[in-house]
């Protein structure tokens, strides 16, 4: 009987590891390049930092703000305060706020959609603000 149990301990053991995506052993913390690209605007590419605790830093010391970030079974999402642009030519106005929710395919890539909402009215939204949408993706860097 001992043995039984034994064989299915590691049995079940086995399954887990071969069932378990390779991104749920890394997860997002670390440094990712994250390209942002919003339908009909130029891309934004920036290095995202999550750490422990679900919080992080994105963008650079002029353009640059906080991160809070969730990761589940079914993915993560993130919300970045943009700073903005420090030219006004730039891909994406600021101050705004930038929602992702997407996938880690795997231990160094990430994809899914973006919401940015900027600081400009527009009351024929929910939110109440001018809304771009697009996709991103993002390659672990440390």
């Amino acid at each position: 009987m001992v043995g039984r149990t034994w064989i299915s301990v590691v049995t079940a053991m086995v399954l887990v590891i071969a069932f378990c995506p390779v991104a749920s052993a890394a997860g997002l913390k670390g440094k990712w390049q994250i390209t942002i690209s919003p339908a009909d605007r130029a891309s934004l590419s920036t290095v995202f930092a999550f750490k422990k605790g679900g919080v992080g830093k994105a963008g650079d010391r002029l353009s640059g703000g906080g991160v809070a970030y969730r990761e589940g079974e079914s993915g993560f999402s993130a919300t970045w305060e943009f700073a903005g642009p420090i030219i006004q030519a730039a891909a994406l106005p600021g101050p705004c706020t930038i929602i992702l929710r997407g996938l880690q395919d795997s231990e160094n890539r990430v994809h899914g959609d973006v919401t940015i909402v900027t600081g400009d009215a527009d009351p024929t939204t929910d939110s109440g603000y001018v809304e771009l949408h697009g996709m991103f993706v993002g390659e672990r860097v440390s």
